[in-house]
């Protein structure tokens, strides 16, 4: 009998959920980064570490076996670990963009615009809703919004492209007369 089983199981949650989660819109976030590269020596060997580890050993083994001591234990646990990092390891807090000026974009399009940076975020965003919504009433409005932000946003590409390609054509043609202006651009 081979010991690599397939193990299958089913849950029920006994609380609510709410379908009519969105992610906010344009909102930046803020997350602290540790140099894990300059640990010391005395990380999690300080004194208040050790009697605040002991602490919440003796608040576990008192507790009653219910969630929530077991969810504020844990939550003890994770804010003493913090503090140590905090303390003890060089960090600095970053920005996590929100994905709005899309540089990444613009590097190697020459086309692109903030309008369709604007276009595209719509596209992402009515795309996460669908996917995330379980009604299936509202799925099938969510995926009708989502189809016409994408065909929006790709005609908007391919009009930008085109304006694009017709300046340049237009830069081109009248650059003929100067062989140096037109090499130079020939460049680009």
């Amino acid at each position: 009998m081979p010991d690599h089983s397939l193990l299958s199981w089913s849950m029920h949650l006994n609380f609510p959920v709410d379908e009519n989660t969105e992610p906010k819109a344009n909102a930046a976030s803020f997350k602290t980064k540790y140099d894990l590269g300059k640990i010391p020596d005395d990380w999690l060997n300080s004194e208040s570490f050790i009697s605040d580890i002991d602490r919440i050993i003796c608040t576990l083994e008192e507790s009653e076996a219910n969630q929530c001591d077991i969810d504020k234990t844990y939550e003890s646990f994770i804010n003493s670990i913090k503090s140590e990092m905090s303390e003890k390891i060089p960090n600095k807090i970053i920005q996590i963009s929100n994905g709005s000026s899309n540089k990444h974009r613009r590097i190697k399009k020459p086309w692109w615009s903030t309008e369709l940076t604007d276009l595209w975020n719509e596209v992402c965003k009515s795309e996460t809703m669908y996917l995330k919504t379980k009604s299936c009433h509202s799925k099938k409005q969510l995926r009708h919004l989502y189809c016409q932000n994408r065909k929006l946003f790709d005609k908007n590409v391919q009009q930008a492209k085109r304006r694009y390609w017709y300046k340049m054509q237009d830069d081109l043609t009248s650059s003929c007369d100067n062989p140096k202006e037109f090499w130079r651009k020939i460049e680009r």
